[in-house]
């Protein structure tokens, strides 16, 4: 059973490998119910089916409804035999969106209710480690979790899970060309705003603002900026695209780079901020607005 349902802003992870040697075939099946195989099974909302046979490796999408299967659609095979991945079923009001390490591989839209789907059954020449489910029911009458420091443990591993918002990192020695920031996190259904900033006890080095049309801006925006004796400098706002919906579980990469904070998100590069001041100064960083983190790890 998948823990809670699915709904708009649900996420299903599974890291695994590809068989090495011979597998022809392996499928993930979001089902309706327990009924999984045989002649007469339960519908399946989403029939992910990687296929490795000559003449035919492309991934096959596809529903079953009251047993028979509707039209293909096919995309390009990324999953390597022999190679581990990490596959996002990414639910949205109208389509699954499906990402393969981090980068986008297709939508696929729904031909079944969302919410009508309970299990997920996977088969066939695959090895699966882990499946994480991620996003949570949206529940706006639940007051706001109280900030509460990372305990030592997660500090030092770096990696700290399901942390509250707002959410404040320590930082020791700076943020210096190579450290990364990576975070998982999910904007609420009906998100405004959520921010990332690089402080110190006095200034913001680099504030990383999401925006959503919802938002008094009435357009998706990412405003860019940071404070020079406590006063906001000039804003930055120019991006190629704007990568976050509301809902839509992203993974985000915030790099120190020798002259610049270097944004990757889903894999993808976003954009750069210069540095205004020296980020061996900064020893906090800290997260908020309308979205849930899944985790967040300092490298």
């Amino acid at each position: 059973m998948i823990p809670g349902g699915m709904f708009p802003g649900r996420a299903i992870i599974v890291k695994g490998m590809v068989m090495a040697g011979g597998a022809k075939r392996f499928q993930i099946n979001l089902c309706c119910g327990l009924l999984v195989e045989g002649d007469h099974t339960d519908n399946k909302a989403l029939h992910f089916n990687p296929r490795y046979v000559s003449g035919d490796t492309d991934i096959v999408l596809n529903s079953s409804i009251n047993n028979s299967w509707g039209e293909e659609e096919r995309c390009n095979n990324v999953l390597t035999p022999g190679q581990p991945f990490q596959l996002r079923i990414l639910a949205l009001t109208d389509c699954f969106k499906i990402a393969v390490n981090g980068k986008h591989l297709c939508d696929y839209n729904h031909r079944l209710p969302l919410h009508t789907v309970r299990i997920i059954y996977i088969n066939g020449g695959v090895q699966v480690d882990l499946i994480e489910y991620q996003g949570e029911m949206e529940a706006q009458n639940i007051p706001p979790q109280a900030t509460a420091p990372p305990s030592e443990d997660a500090v030092s591993t770096g990696v700290i899970r399901r942390p509250p918002i707002p959410f404040d990192l320590p930082v020791t020695g700076g943020f210096t060309n190579g450290r990364q920031l990576i975070l998982t996190g999910t904007p609420r259904m009906n998100a405004e705003t959520f921010c990332i900033n690089f402080c110190s006890a006095h200034e913001t080095f680099f504030h990383f603002n999401v925006r959503f049309a919802a938002s008094s801006e009435k357009k998706n925006v990412i405003v860019r900026n940071s404070t020079k004796n406590g006063k906001w400098l000039t804003e930055e706002r120019q991006a190629s695209t704007f990568p976050f919906i509301t809902g839509g579980t992203f993974d985000i990469t915030i790099e120190a780079d020798a002259d610049f904070f270097k944004v990757s998100v889903n894999g993808a590069h976003l954009m750069i901020f210069n540095y205004r001041d020296d980020p061996k100064l900064i020893d906090r960083i800290s997260i908020d607005g309308d979205l849930t983190l899944q985790q967040a790890q300092l490298i």
